[in-house]
């Protein structure tokens, strides 16, 4: 889902989502969950065609009306939570949707190092695109710098 717009209207909140199927509403909430999604979250944007933030929503419906209850980012525990449940939605079922599941993080040095070794090599061929301008001879010199850098590392 992805979260638009939050803010206070009438002594009420407001969050503006769009849903997993494309739709785009207005679902009441907690100010303290507006708080948290105006410090945590980054709004659509109309000038720089930002469509805004993917997260995930804690929510109810009932006769067509939303309610958020917690708003969080992805693969994150720490959430808003309201202090008291809005009362329109108390008997509706709960959703809670999720995009992209946990992965844990695998190390991998030597994958660290060659990558580290390619952009020195690109670095270093920089100062010589001007005058090597055949690309062939270009991609030549920074695979033989890549072999001559990785060498000296392994030694």
């Amino acid at each position: 889902m992805i979260y638009k717009f939050a803010c206070m209207k009438n002594g009420k909140g407001l969050v503006k989502m769009v849903t997993d199927e494309g739709k785009e509403v207005w679902a009441e909430t907690s100010k303290e969950v507006v708080d948290y999604a105006k410090g945590n979250f980054n709004s659509y944007d109309e000038k720089t065609g930002f469509p805004g933030e993917t997260v995930n929503f804690e929510y109810t419906t009932k006769n067509g009306k939303y309610a958020v209850t917690k708003i969080m980012k992805i693969g994150c525990v720490e959430t808003a939570k309201t202090h008291e449940p809005i009362k329109t939605t108390t008997d509706a079922p709960t959703h809670t949707q999720t995009k992209q599941p946990y992965t844990p993080y695998v190390k991998n040095d030597e994958l660290i190092v060659k990558q580290t070794v390619l952009k020195a090599s690109v670095e270093a061929v920089k100062v010589l695109s001007g005058i090597i301008d055949k690309p062939e001879v270009l991609a030549q010199v920074v695979l033989s710098l890549y072999d001559t850098f990785l060498a000296h590392l392994k030694k």
